[in-house]
């Protein structure tokens, strides 16, 4: 199908004795996919197996009908993912690492750092931020990046209520624009309005299909 992203079947991950995905078969599909679960639950390392970023233990992965592990460059050149980890140097200035995106992104990386109000930190250091907008920087990469799939591995950590405001705002217009997005969350994100719905849970899927706002709800109670 043309909506299809990533292919699991029969995907088990272990860590040592723990087993963190267990037997898991299910297929991404859609412009805007929410994976839910409480922490623990298998839904970050599902997504890492995904990128070739982890080897599963058993099982087949494909993304875009490729093998993560053999075609990691291919995938990621229609891929921005950003993790858990904020993943930029401690004592960065902000202006400094907006102008090192620009030279990958362009000038898109400045309209994204205005819209996440973040010209007056300009000359902050990464350090100086408060965690929300440590967390807004580091999606600055990912919500300017052109290419069709944006991953986000629990986006709003950290942030207040109009940091997430605008997060999903940014990202329903990725959308529109015709980017699919994967947020990987153990929260709901009401602007995102996801077409389908992931939800794990001890690392095992369950439940995989169009977006409910039920399941969704009893998910966050577990959580």
């Amino acid at each position: 199908m043309k909506d299809e992203i990533a292919t699991f079947e029969g995907v088990t991950v272990k860590y040592g004795k723990v087993l963190a995905v267990d037997n898991v078969s299910l297929t991404l599909k859609g412009d805007r996919i929410l994976v839910i679960g409480p922490n623990g639950s298998g839904k970050s390392t599902l997504i890492k197996v995904m990128l070739g970023l982890i080897r599963a233990s058993k099982g087949r992965v494909r993304v875009f009908g490729l093998d993560p592990l053999k075609h990691r460059p291919q995938i990621y050149a229609r891929t921005t993912y950003l993790g858990e980890k904020d993943g930029i140097p401690h004592s960065i200035k902000v202006r400094t690492h907006l102008e090192h995106l620009e030279t990958q992104y362009g000038p898109t990386v400045w309209k994204t750092a205005e819209t996440l109000e973040l010209r007056e930190h300009i000359n902050k250091r990464f350090y100086e931020l408060s965690r929300g907008f440590q967390r807004r920087l580091a999606l600055v990469e990912p919500l300017s990046s052109r290419r069709p799939l944006i991953i986000l591995d629990d986006p709003l950590l950290g942030l207040d209520l109009r940091g997430r405001e605008l997060i999903e705002g940014i990202l329903r217009e990725k959308s529109e624009g015709g980017s699919k997005v994967i947020v990987v969350s153990h929260i709901m994100l009401p602007g995102l309005e996801p077409d389908r719905l992931v939800v794990m849970s001890s690392g095992n899927l369950i439940y995989e299909g169009s977006y409910d706002d039920e399941v969704v709800r009893r998910t966050i109670i577990s959580c």
